[in-house]
Formats: structure tokens, C-alpha cells, sequence
């Protein structure tokens, strides 16, 4: 195929993938906020390069552009596109009406954002119940952070810049990564967060809670990440990086997700002709 972005394939291309059969999307859901001294959209750049990258590990498309989605305690900037939890449930409920009306069947939302679940997990019961069409959130995180690198060892949270780079490589957008011989990382003194939303954090993962944090200024979200000093010190990042996201993507067991869609259709139907209480339900 000469893509398997839909939003980049011809019409035609997207009608003949669906009579052949194909039934699979992957959607690539981010943010825009700010994140140190990455470009404010890298949130949203590894979800598009993760759902090109499973189209292309298990024959489906892939939608991107949807980078504007609950960004969590970072409106501190004004680099951050604020949306709310309702406003993106309510906006990824229609891209999910559209999607099963244009005939796709297995719908998968890829997010490799902390806050993603609040408002994906909470639209996929929404539109499962109105629709009967099960809509997967595969949240990225658990596999990204359990990823290893060559000596064995978990990348832990520094894979989202590593992986980052390989994304807006493999989206062709190397070039807004920043190069600049004389950059310098963000002083680490700026990214120390307030100690009462440490306290607050700590506690409530300990009871497995949800903290409705802020952050108390910019500077505290995204690390402190340099420029990168030469245009070959970048590319090298940007192959490595591609490399990991594609090594990530194997290691998600889609394919018998997808058959557990379909065994899962059927005992849906099954129960709705033993309870026909549910057709107005499920």
C-alpha cells in the first residue's frame, strides 16, 4: 500500500482496503502542552507514529491528527491546548460514530498519555453500550515503561523522548526537533515540583487514587532535555528511536485481541436473546 494513513490515502485506497476485507483502525489520540525542551506536540507525535507503525504490523490504517484531548495539570502554559475530560469524550464519541459507519469494525485508540484513560476508557463504555461495537483503548504506557533497552534494563519514563524522536522521523517531521550547538538543557532547579503536589501524588498512588494535579510552572513538565548539537546526532536518535517504537509494537498482542473482538461479538448476541431486557442496554 502506498500509505496506511487514512488521512493521507485516496479515497479509492481507502474504499478498496475495506472491500478486501480490512476492517482494522488504529487511532492515534495525543495532546498539545508543554513539555520541556521537546516540541509541545512530541504527546501526540509517538501515538500517530505507534498507530502507523500497528497498521502496518497487522494489516490496518491508521487516523492521526487528533492531538487536542485533556492535557492534565500542564495549562500552567501557555503552550498547552486546554480541553476537558467531557470535551474529549464527547469529540472522540463522534470520531468513533464515523469510523463504525464507514465500515471499520475493530477500532483500537493508541495513547501514550498519563491522563488518557480518564477520558478514553470512560467513551469506550459510553459508546459500547449505545452501539454494541467494542472500542479497545490500548493505553501505550504499560508497555512502553516495561520496554527494554540492549542491556535489559526498562527505559522507564525516558522512552517517551527516545521513542519521540523515531516518531516524528517516521512522520517525516524530523526537522522540528531542535538542533543547536550551543543549546543548553533547562536548569534542573526550574523542574522541582512544589512539595504539597509531591505529598499529594506519592499519596494518592499509594491508595491507587486519582490526584487532580498542577503543575506549579512550566518548566516542571518534560525534563530538561537539550537541543540535540548536530543534525547527525539528531538522525542517529531519530533511527534509534524508530527502532524502539517498532520493538514496542511487538510486544502488544493484537492479533489475539482482535480474535477475542470477534468471539466477543458473538456472546453479546447470545445474551441478548437470553436477557432481551439488555437490547435497549447492550
Amino acid at each position: 500500500m502506498r500509505t496506511r494513513i487514512l488521512n493521507k490515502m485516496l479515497a479509492s485506497e481507502v474504499e478498496a482496503y475495506l472491500a478486501r476485507g480490512g476492517n482494522t483502525i488504529f487511532v492515534g489520540v495525543g495532546v498539545v502542552e508543554v513539555h520541556g525542551g521537546m516540541p509541545v506536540d512530541i504527546e501526540q507525535i509517538v501515538p500517530e507514529a505507534l498507530a502507523l507503525a500497528m497498521a502496518e504490523e497487522y494489516d490496518g490504517l491508521a487516523l492521526i491528527n487528533l492531538p487536542y484531548n485533556f492535557p492534565g495539570g500542564t495549562i500552567v502554559s501557555n503552550a498547552t491546548v486546554q480541553m476537558s475530560v467531557r470535551d474529549s469524550i464527547d469529540y472522540l464519541m463522534k470520531i468513533c460514530h464515523s469510523l463504525v459507519a464507514q465500515g471499520f469494525k475493530k477500532i483500537f485508540m493508541l495513547a501514550a498519555h498519563m491522563p488518557a484513560p480518564l477520558y478514553i476508557d470512560a467513551m469506550v463504555r459510553d459508546f459500547f453500550q449505545e452501539t454494541k461495537v467494542m472500542v479497545c483503548d490500548v493505553n501505550m504506557m504499560k508497555p512502553m515503561m516495561s520496554y527494554k533497552d540492549e542491556n535489559g534494563q526498562p527505559y522507564g519514563f525516558g522512552i517517551l523522548h527516545a521513542m519521540a524522536y523515531g516518531a516524528y522521523k517516521m512522520l517525516h517531521q524530523e526537522d522540528y526537533l531542535p538542533v543547536d550547538p550551543n543549546g543548553r538543557p533547562i536548569p534542573e532547579e526550574l523542574t522541582v515540583q512544589d512539595p504539597r503536589m509531591i505529598r499529594l501524588t506519592n499519596a494518592a498512588r499509594a491508595c491507587g487514587a486519582n490526584a487532580c494535579i498542577i503543575f506549579g510552572k512550566p518548566e516542571e513538565h518534560g525534563g530538561t532535555e537539550a537541543p540535540f548539537k548536530s543534525i547527525e546526532e539528531r538522525d542517529a536518535a531519530c533511527a534509534k528511536g524508530e527502532k524502539i517504537i517498532r520493538g514496542v509494537v511487538k510486544t502488544v498482542p493484537i492479533p489475539e485481541l482482535q480474535a477475542a473482538l470477534d468471539d466477543y461479538e458473538g456472546y453479546i448476541k447470545d445474551m441478548q436473546e437470553k436477557y432481551p431486557r439488555l437490547k435497549g442496554i447492550y
